[in-house]
């Protein structure tokens, strides 16, 4: 081999998405705020 070409990602969005925030935050305190009624 002699060559290797990497491409992409094109239009990467930088962070976290929405969708894996609620799914690591299920007690729904992202911001750091902890919800008293979550359990630990």
């Amino acid at each position: 081999m002699s060559n290797l070409d990497v491409t992409g990602p094109y239009n990467q969005k930088l962070g976290p998405s929405e969708e894996s925030k609620k799914l690591i935050y299920t007690c729904g305190h992202s911001d750091g705020v902890h919800n008293l009624a979550c359990t630990r």
